[in-house]
């Protein structure tokens, strides 16, 4: 028999606020390519292709491409795993350990009511190892719900699926909780639509879909949740 209710969470910019440390890291990764008679910064890129590209890869891939550059899947691989380490030597530099607030308490909520949730993202697994000791992620998670970028997942949408499938739940039963307008929207392509938006970025963004928009996880009102057990 599924379960009534499952929470899919968002990592990145949800449950941990790091747009600096993943700009950062783009841009120096981007930078260890670029041409030297180029302009063209990472921003510029990332707003040209955010349409069309989601993983890692993706983008290593497009900026080796862009730079006429050895496109091998081992150097994608050797400038994906450059950016991530850039990103976790930053986040212990800064000494940023801290999920985003009330995440810790909404997380003991979920667990303390046998409420299933999972992560899916984008992140490598080679991050969540990281995370997981780090950030005391453990507490609440380990790789049986984790979905982390892989070769498996083309796309979130893939993820959210898996998530769904591991969790017991329907897919049209799932609460999303996510920060980036264009992710869901398409998630509503595969059933999704119950979502909680974590409005990080303080972006204005309005569909029916959302039940709540929040900033943080102190703001969600869990009654939302329980109200679908």
């Amino acid at each position: 028999m599924k379960n009534k209710v499952g929470i899919i969470l968002d990592f990145n910019g949800t449950l941990y606020l790091d747009h600096d440390l993943n700009d950062y890291a783009w841009s120096k990764a981007f930078n260890s390519v670029k041409n030297n008679d180029s302009s063209l910064t990472f921003i510029e890129f990332f707003n040209n292709n955010i349409e069309t590209l989601t993983k890692d890869y993706d983008f290593s891939s497009a900026i080796l491409k862009l730079f006429n550059k050895d496109n091998s899947i081992e150097n994608i691989k050797k400038l994906s795993i450059y950016k991530e380490e850039t990103y976790i030597n930053l986040a212990k530099e800064l000494n940023r350990k801290e999920l985003l607030k009330g995440a810790d308490t909404f997380l003991d909520f979920l667990k303390d009511n046998n409420i299933p949730y999972c992560i899916a993202s984008m992140a490598p697994k080679m991050n969540f190892d990281f995370y997981l000791d780090y950030l005391k992620l453990n507490k609440w998670f380990d790789y049986r719900n984790i979905v982390y970028d892989s070769d498996e997942y083309s796309n979130k949408n893939d993820q959210y699926i898996e998530a769904a499938r591991r969790m017991n739940i329907d897919i049209k039963d799932c609460i999303l909780i996510e920060d980036s307008p264009k992710v869901i929207d398409r998630s509503l392509n595969i059933g999704i639509n119950k979502i909680i938006y974590m409005n990080t970025k303080k972006k204005d963004y309005h569909i029916k879909e959302i039940i709540q928009e929040v900033k943080d996880f102190d703001e969600i009102d869990v009654n939302l949740i329980k109200n679908n057990l």
